[in-house]
């Protein structure tokens, strides 16, 4: 017995791997010296067996080869759904993708872009490797020498993107600035990006007024189908009340893109969600507002067609 004391005592309790191999080593070289303490405790020679039992570890190892599978399995199937959900809500089927980048008068004098709008070109990018599009960036005043033959991302909003003014005017009527009192004309802001405070307060879409608040403010993603357009072609509309409130609206549709695809599928939308505000652009509200309905109403013009 003290042989047996001895061996199961030569490892510490905290290199429990290493103490089992050299405990099962050490049954190897005393096996006759074992077979005869086994034979004194039938006890404890069937609670080894059945410890060693050859059914009871396949059994195991079974289990959790199939564990694994499951696992994996589990796994595999929720990157197809999301994959799915994303390129729905993109719907950019495989054609190629034009990133319409916002000029603003300093982008001009410098020619730079404002890095919030880098951050919703990143993650735009993104969307577009992982469904496959092959996606370039170009400002919107440059459109005329690339074609319509594509699906366009335009980031930015009306007043530093032209193209998404356009758009805007053609296809959401719902949709309205709405301008700066007078006599605010003058006043100082900590807003960046766009600078859309020095010209309006915020947006109407339909009947609803969405203005800024003291601790956060309006972003929208608007998605024009072709339906809509009545063109073989896509657009997506990104833009916030600033240079903050753009690149929180690329990050949402990053981010919570299932959402949106298990409220709209692969139609069209209008949605105006809240980016606080503070130095990160991606502290953003979960929910978003629907005024897809409101925006692409057209006004009924009394006594015409």
């Amino acid at each position: 017995m003290r042989q047996i004391l001895l061996l199961t005592s030569s490892k510490p309790h905290s290199d429990c791997g290493r103490g089992a191999s050299g405990f099962l080593a050490a049954l190897r070289i005393k096996g006759s010296f074992l077979r005869k303490w086994l034979s004194v405790s039938g006890e404890r020679k069937g609670d080894l067996m059945k410890f060693l039992n050859p059914d009871a570890i396949v059994a195991g190892m079974i289990s959790s080869i199939l564990a694994v599978i499951c696992v994996e399995l589990y796994v595999r199937v929720g990157r197809q759904i999301h994959l799915r959900s994303l390129r729905r809500v993109l719907s950019l089927k495989g054609k190629p993708t034009l990133i319409v980048a916002p000029i603003k008068n300093q982008d001009l004098a410098f020619h730079s872009i404002s890095y919030k709008d880098a951050y919703a070109f990143g993650h735009l990018f993104d969307l577009c490797t992982r469904v496959a599009s092959d996606a370039e960036l170009a400002p919107f005043h440059k459109l005329s020498e690339i074609g319509n033959e594509r699906n366009f991302l335009s980031v930015g909003g009306p007043l530093s993107n032209g193209f998404t003014q356009d758009e805007l005017e053609k296809f959401v009527p719902g949709f309205a600035l709405i301008p700066q009192d007078k006599a605010n004309d003058n006043k100082s802001s900590d807003l960046d990006g766009d600078g859309l405070h020095k010209y309006i307060k915020g947006f109407s879409i339909g009947d609803h007024k969405i203005v800024i608040g003291e601790h956060d403010e309006p972003a929208l993603l608007i998605k024009l189908t072709p339906e809509l357009l009545d063109q073989d072609r896509l657009v997506h509309l990104i833009f916030g009340y600033s240079g903050h409130g753009t690149a929180a609206a690329a990050y949402y549709l990053w981010r919570y893109y299932k959402l949106i695809h298990d409220k709209f599928g692969d139609g069209a939308y209008c949605l105006v969600i809240k980016a606080q505000k503070g130095n990160t652009y991606k502290n953003v509200t979960k929910s978003f507002q629907d005024f897809t309905e409101v925006a692409f109403k057209r006004p009924t013009i009394k006594g015409g067609q």
